[in-house]
């Protein structure tokens, strides 16, 4: 009797301490929307400056990539030619060529950078390309900024934020900005 009581609080103590260290893991299920395959050609220009074309574009990529809602399909896999407006989707044959195999988008980001009044001007469009022609539009926005590198930068940081939107997934972060403040005082 002496020996099956310790031996039975050692069996209940055991099976505690695994039921406890069971509760340690934790299974996370994200539901929802799925991500989409997005591709974003470059952006064409005429009469602004290089530079202003490559920081737009590549902080629109970058911050729709960061955003991790969406695939990005690189560049160098595109067949198809860029659009060179909305009129370009009109035709089934077109949106075949981003939609089919091997690319596979579901969404296509385009649209042209200009000048107006010595500012920079962005007109920018999302579609789903799986709709049929004459459908399929998710966004149409005109951003104008001052024609500098900060205002390419923050048309492409409100223009990514509308893209996310468009979406479903809320509003973007990629305008935000995050600001610690301590009044701790000493060196570090």
């Amino acid at each position: 009797m002496r020996l099956r009581r310790p031996l039975v609080c050692a069996l209940l103590l055991g099976l505690c301490a695994l039921s406890a260290a069971a509760q340690d893991q934790a299974n996370i299920v994200i539901t929802g929307t799925s991500k989409f395959n997005l591709a974003v050609p470059l952006f064409p220009a005429s009469g602004v400056a290089q530079n202003l074309q490559d920081t737009f574009n590549q902080v629109l990529w970058n911050d729709l990539y960061q955003s991790a809602v969406v695939t990005m399909v690189g560049r160098s896999l595109y067949t198809a030619a860029a659009p060179a407006g909305e009129g370009d989707l009109g035709n089934p044959a077109y949106r075949q060529q981003w939609s089919a195999p091997p690319l596979n988008i579901q969404r296509l980001v385009f649209g042209d950078l200009g000048m107006a009044g010595g500012g920079l001007v962005v007109s920018g469009y999302l579609y789903d390309v799986t709709q049929p022609p004459g459908a399929g539009r998710l966004l149409a926005r005109r951003y104008a900024n001052p024609a500098t590198v900060e205002g390419a930068r923050q048309i492409a940081h409100h223009f990514a934020d509308d893209i996310v939107a468009a979406l479903g997934f809320g509003p973007g972060i990629a305008s935000s900005q995050i600001a610690f403040i301590s009044n701790r005082s000493g060196s570090q």
